[in-house]
Order: C-alpha cells, then structure tokens, then sequence
C-alpha cells in the first residue's frame, strides 16, 4: 500500500468505524461466510478516493492489526501506536483506538469461547441444610452440604445458548474425603513452583 494514498484518502471515521465493525463480525464473531473484503471495499470506501486495490490492502491492513491486536490482548494505547506507526491518519487512528477501546472484550470472550470445545466451570455456590425429615431416623439432624456447579457451554456446543447447573449433596464424611483430596492437589501444584 502506498502509504501516501493512507494519508491523503478522504475515508470518513464513521465509515472507518464501520469497516472495523465488519472486519470483527467476519474475524471474531462467527460472520464469516456474510461478510466479504470486497463488500466492505465497495460499500465503505466508496468515496474514500482509494482505488478498489488500495482499498483492499488498505482493509487488509486493519484486519491484520485487529487479528494481532486481538492475539496479543493489546490495550488501545498499543493499537493506536501500531496504527500511526502504519502510516494512518490521526482521525483513524483515534476512531480505531475508541473502536477497540469498545471491542476488546467482546472480542477476546468470543476467541476464549472459539478456543473451549468442551462446556466449562462457571461457578460454584453452596449451602448447609440439615435433614428433618428421612426414612432413616439416623440421617435426621445431619448436616448435608448442598453444592450447584455451574458450567457454560463450549464452542462446539454453541447452540445452547445457557450451559447446565449440576447440583449434588454430601455428607460430613463425603466432605472430609473430598476436600482431603483437595489438600493433596494442592500440595502437588505446590511442588512445581
């Protein structure tokens, strides 16, 4: 790209800011096969005074710095650096620091998702309720811990829009071995230090 073109391109920031929307829906938000550099060219630089070839390479350019910007978790101070060192001008390069500014974790929730196939943990909540009423008479007055595991659904399964709630009980004796074995997790994670 001729970086004078970059310079001089009459390219509006709301049209910019647009391109950057689309480069995001195409990259990171599953709109890949709706969203083509072609399109964005004739509809976003239309009146930018590029060439349909300069644009292109232009675009390229910003989808190349959104791609690194999202693999390296870049605050918008390292986008906007890389962005005037690229050659463009201030007013881009403001809008595309707001724009990732904006975007940043909504773009890095959808790569952490893309990158879990499997449903994963969400959160954990507990409680202690006490038996009053069994078909046993010794489990009456027994404490029981009560645990809900929540998990959220992975890429692979993204058509559940909610992950699951497991819930289980234990008693004092299940606790005891439990957290046991979390003890001795512990001081094998403590080991590799």
């Amino acid at each position: 790209v001729n970086m004078a073109s970059l310079a001089v391109a009459q390219l509006s920031a709301r049209h910019f800011q647009a391109s950057l929307s689309g480069l995001c829906k195409k990259n990171f938000y599953g709109k890949k096969n709706e969203i083509n550099l072609e399109d964005l060219v004739e509809v976003m630089y239309a009146e930018s005074g590029l060439s349909n070839e300069e644009a292109l390479d232009h675009i390229r350019i910003c989808e190349k710095l959104l791609l690194k910007a999202a693999k390296n978790n870049w605050d918008p101070t390292a986008v906007e650096e890389a962005a005037t060192n690229i050659g463009f001008q201030q007013v881009l390069v403001d809008t595309f620091s707001r724009f990732w500014r904006s975007e940043r974790t909504k773009v890095h929730e959808a790569l952490q998702k893309s990158a879990t196939w499997n449903p994963n943990f969400k959160q954990l909540s507990w409680r202690i309720d006490v038996k009053t009423a069994s078909k046993n008479v010794s489990e009456l007055n027994e404490p029981t811990a009560v645990f809900d595991l929540g998990t959220s659904a992975g890429h692979k399964n993204s058509n559940e829009s909610e992950g699951k709630t497991l819930r289980f009980e234990m008693n004092r004796e299940e606790l005891g071995g439990i957290l046991k074995q979390f003890k001795e997790i512990e001081t094998q994670l403590a080991s590799f230090k």
